[in-house]
């Protein structure tokens, strides 16, 4: 019995080393893995850090903040935090909750809610000008804005198309001047590229899984709003999954047959888009950012077309607008040591010059649209496809969804898995893996939000009238 109690307090004791020999690995990996170098000569300026994230590259975020380095007149060093993008949430998040969260950091947009939640954002009311209100649709003033303050305002916006290589369309048959319009056009026209291409390690599909919100918000809920189809119903004022059931039986057919790139539950999205480069995908969904990187970094040199997403089918297509995402969002942090100058790094970073030459690379797309008017971005008027990803009239921002958060906690406890929309891709993945019924899934799902949003509703935590539009139509969906 004694040795037995000795090997439990003995393990015990491993497992908490352990635990905080990988907390301080995480720490110290976090705290010196940085793009900006603090020069000796510098060293008596004052250090503020800075986590950015973006769809695409952040090169031209890193020379940004080289030349603010150089030329700033505060009396202050900005250094950039590296978080590998596909955890780049996770450990942002981490960091918060553990106190040691950077001066300024970008939020992917699902978790600005969240943010102001958690009174993680500074407020910045007092500090955005007149002529940036001016600039920016009330939208935009409201997306970062809670209780009539104001803690963020996305600058930039990312749209979503189908980029399809035109050379593996023409070595199987197809037109390369029609790409697909529906999910059944995308399924055969995948399959005839796959079949042409055995041996070839070329497919005609990719869908990278490794990463929540590339595979399953990039290339599924976002796309699909050009169907009509959104996981809440804001006329109704209720969460409903069951919409992606035909875009998830779709995906599990082509995994069958072959269509589908393998391995797509590991692939990391830079390796998907690294394959596109290379010509050995036939269609994958991109966003507007992707465009600097595949032309940029990864040297695409393969003939390619840019077209809308594929519809659910012929009578949904254009149901709906296609949503756009707003990105990046920057905000300070609201327990931030050096508000002064992350205040003026902040403005510097929102000023017109810097929007406008993001956008003039194509490192952006503006939400201001009279930036967009007055600034045309060279690459729309050239070869790059950066102009085939510019917003149409077919395209929207949406209203906010309500975020769900587990009634059971307190407001000072912080686990991911307790919001909502993580266990909602749980279950994406769940059905994407082959474990689980596409219907029973979907509809499960449904019901378990729904009771979650019930909860909120009767604790006072959410006010539906808030989230609700009688006359909501998802063409229009700001009704502007």
């Amino acid at each position: 019995m004694k040795q037995k109690k000795w090997f439990f307090v003995a393990g015990i004791l491993l497992i908490a080393s352990l635990m905080i020999a990988g907390v301080q690995l995480f720490r110290s990996t976090i705290a010196t893995r940085t793009l900006a170098v603090q020069p000796e000569s510098e060293r008596s300026k004052e250090v503020i850090t800075f986590s950015f994230t973006s769809f695409g590259s952040d090169a031209e975020m890193k020379k940004l903040i080289d030349r603010y380095n150089q030329s700033n007149p505060d009396q202050s060093f900005v250094q950039m935090l590296t978080i590998p993008r596909e955890n780049y949430t996770r450990t942002l998040n981490m960091l918060m909750t553990s106190g040691e969260g950077p001066d300024l950091f970008a939020v992917q947009s699902d978790w600005i809610t969240t943010y102001m939640y958690k009174n993680w954002f500074k407020d910045l009311t007092d500090y955005i000008s007149k002529a940036v209100e001016v600039d920016y649709s009330n939208w935009a003033l409201d997306y970062g804005s809670f209780n009539g303050r104001k803690y963020a305002i996305p600058y930039g916006l990312s749209t979503v198309r189908l980029g399809y290589n035109k050379e593996l369309f023409r070595l199987a048959g197809l037109d390369e001047n029609r790409p697909p319009k529906t999910l059944a056009d995308l399924k055969s026209m995948a399959t005839i590229i796959s079949q042409k291409q055995v041996g070839n390690q070329k497919y005609g599909f990719v869908w990278p899984l490794a990463e929540d919100w590339y595979g399953f918000m990039q290339s599924m809920e976002i796309p699909l709003t050009y169907s009509g189809v959104s996981v809440f119903n804001f006329k109704a004022g209720r969460f409903d999954a069951s919409g992606y059931e035909p875009w998830m039986e779709t995906m599990l057919e082509m995994n069958k047959n072959g269509s589908m790139f393998p391995g797509n539950l590991t692939m990391k999205y830079d390796t998907a888009l690294t394959q596109f480069a290379k010509g050995n995908v036939g269609m994958m969904l991109l966003s507007s950012s992707d465009v600097y990187r595949l032309e940029n970094e990864l040297n695409l040199n393969v003939d390619w077309g840019v077209t809308m997403p594929p519809a659910m089918d012929e009578q949904k297509a254009s149901s709906g607008a296609l949503m756009l995402v707003p990105e990046p969002v920057i905000g300070i942090n609201s327990a931030t040591k050096h508000s002064t100058a992350a205040i003026h790094f902040w403005q510097y970073l929102h000023s017109e010059r810097v929007i406008k030459e993001l956008y003039q690379k194509g490192a952006l797309i503006p939400v201001s649209s009279r930036i967009r008017q007055d600034y045309p971005s060279e690459l729309v008027l050239t070869k790059s496809k950066f102009r085939n990803f510019q917003p149409t009239d077919a395209e929207s921002f949406y209203p906010k969804k309500p975020i769900l958060l587990d009634s059971t906690i307190t407001p000072t406890v912080f686990n991911q898995d307790h919001f909502g929309w993580n266990n909602r891709l749980k279950a994406y993945r769940e059905i994407a893996s082959g474990t689980a019924s596409v219907h029973d899934t979907l509809q499960s799902e449904t019901q378990r939000l729904n009771l979650m949003l019930q909860g909120a509703i009767q604790m006072g935590s959410i006010s539906i009238q808030g989230y609700m539009q009688e006359s909501f139509d998802m063409k229009h969906p700001l009704q502007e």
